[in-house]
């Protein structure tokens, strides 16, 4: 019973983390298109160290550890139940492309629709135009949202524990990020400060 439920989670575990760190970092290849290839870091660095270690860790160590598919009771009265693991229907090379396509997918949607809407985006009432930190805000904003909510949909049985630990890796990044917009205020990341 430990077994099989392991190995499912496991399983969704080492494609989600490959999955979620693909997402965060194609947009930085994907913006050197748009940007010529300057090397430009879109994120916030202090943000961008915390996305693994704070933001994304507490719903995939729940589900890893607390998520069942069936009730122990069903499975021990459904032994075909088993076969997942000896035909490695959760963990194979088709399902793992199948997890790595749909991060770039949506990497190359978000990039695109981002760097779309900045290209088009009003100047402001002080006549400026948004830079480049605002569009990596909104994409490292977007992928914080996208992975956390990837891990409620892929949930069997959505419960306090999932909830909390979403909820409050997206509230522990929102304060950060409120905190660091305080914080720096007028910096754009690249010490382009305007000067009064």
């Amino acid at each position: 019973m430990h077994g099989r439920e392991n190995y499912r989670r496991n399983s969704f575990a080492v494609c989600y983390i490959f999955y979620k760190n693909i997402l965060l970092t194609a947009p930085l290849f994907l913006f050197g298109i748009f940007s010529g290839f300057s090397g430009t870091l879109i994120y916030h660095l202090l943000l961008y160290q915390g996305f693994n270690t704070v933001f994304t860790i507490l719903p995939i160590i729940w589900f890893a550890t607390m998520d069942f598919e069936y009730p122990k009771e069903h499975l021990l009265k459904n032994p075909e139940l088993y076969k997942g693991g000896l035909f490695n229907i959760h963990f194979n090379f088709a399902s793992f492309l199948r997890w790595i396509f749909f991060a770039f997918f949506k990497a190359i949607i978000l990039i695109v629709i981002s760097v779309y809407e900045f290209k088009l985006s009003p100047k402001s009432s002080n006549g400026k135009m948004a830079g480049y930190a605002e569009l990596g805000d909104f994409v490292f904003a977007c992928i914080v949202y996208v992975v956390n909510i990837k891990i409620l949909v892929c949930s069997n049985g959505i419960g306090l524990g999932i909830l909390l630990t979403i909820g409050l890796s997206i509230l522990v990044y929102f304060a950060s990020h409120c905190i660091l917009s305080y914080l720096f205020t007028g910096w754009d990341h690249f010490g382009t400060m305007d000067q009064l």
